[in-house]
């Protein structure tokens, strides 16, 4: 009984500071931290009687099965927390031709513990002719930049919800069960 009233505490402290520190912005009501002024994709998941080990260990299936080369996007581990930084393309579309227009760069830390895991996206920068964080989409000065900006947007919050969705399925997946590659 002590364990899970000390779990649902736990909960409701960091619900009531999520809420003071972040609020949704853009067009696509992604996550933004009131205090670093980024966006900011986090969560913790709580999975009943899993080991940190077993967590760290789905988490790392996760990265084989969504990064098509997970060694180049894995830069550090220890035993309870994997960091990896990853690009996408941005792509813009005029009259029915898709062209790339910038990559959009980020860094994901999963944190696990027993019982739970965290995942952290964190600094989001769009790279084309420079290298600026998105929040600079939200300063548009016109109805064109503002609309280019909106189509960035839905790219980004298009490929974090993909890699969200599918992470949260793949750590409640058990190893022995195989997972198809993400194409996106």
């Amino acid at each position: 009984m002590k364990p899970l009233f000390l779990t649902l505490l736990f909960i409701g402290i960091f619900s009531l500071g999520y809420g003071q520190i972040f609020e949704n912005k853009g067009p696509e009501n992604m996550p933004f931290n009131k205090e670093t002024k980024e966006f900011h994709y986090t969560e913790t998941i709580i999975m009943d009687s899993i080991s940190t080990r077993q967590i760290h260990k789905r988490a790392m299936r996760w990265f084989d099965v969504f990064y098509t080369n997970p060694k180049s996007v894995i830069k550090g581990q220890t035993d309870t927390t994997i960091i990896g930084k990853y690009h996408f393309n941005l792509f813009s579309e005029t009259s029915g031709t898709k062209n790339t227009v910038g990559f959009c760069h980020y860094t994901i830390t999963i944190t696990c513990t027993n019982d739970a895991y965290t995942y952290d996206i964190t600094r989001i920068n769009e790279k084309a002719n420079s290298y600026k964080g998105i929040e600079k989409w939200l300063e548009a000065k016109n109805k064109k930049e503002e609309k280019y900006n909106e189509m960035l947007f839905v790219q980004v919050s298009n490929h974090f919800k993909l890699l969200t969705d599918h992470l949260k399925e793949c750590m409640n997946t058990p190893t022995n069960i195989a997972l198809p590659k993400v194409s996106y």
